[in-house]
């Protein structure tokens, strides 16, 4: 089965009904026959620009949260238009895992703080070769 990564855009919510919503987008993904790999927290920040919600409101903050899993291609057919529909959620975009990821630093020594011209080259290579939008 391919690995698929489902980033996910949700509005601010309190922690409880943030974790609500992941368990929701979570066991709708789970009932599709799919292994669900990892989950990644990137906690809340600003937006690139403001989102609207379903209803409309735009938001300014986000929370950015990752799920990694593998899935036959079939069972994902109607994934898209779950996400659309889900309320607390502002974005969700799939994309399908090229090779196994792996982090960074378990290669070479970790770079912490701003990144120049040519470690941020060398970051956005990394994402082109390890992930490929549907």
């Amino acid at each position: 089965m391919p690995g698929y990564e489902l980033a996910l855009v949700f509005r601010t919510l309190e922690r409880s009904k943030l974790a609500e919503a992941i368990k929701r987008i979570s066991l709708s993904i789970a009932s599709k026959g799919v292994v669900l790999r990892t989950y990644e927290n990137h906690g809340e920040k600003k937006l690139p620009y403001a989102m609207r919600d379903i209803d409309s409101n735009k938001h300014y903050q986000g929370h950015y949260f990752n799920i990694s899993f593998d899935a036959s291609p079939n069972s994902l057919t109607n994934l898209q238009d779950e996400l659309e529909r889900d309320v607390d959620l502002l974005n969700g975009q799939l994309y399908r895992r090229v090779k196994e990821l792996c982090r960074p630093c378990e290669k070479e020594p970790c770079e912490f703080g701003e990144l120049d011209d040519d470690k941020w080259r060398k970051v956005k290579n990394w994402q082109k070769t390890c992930l490929k939008p549907l």
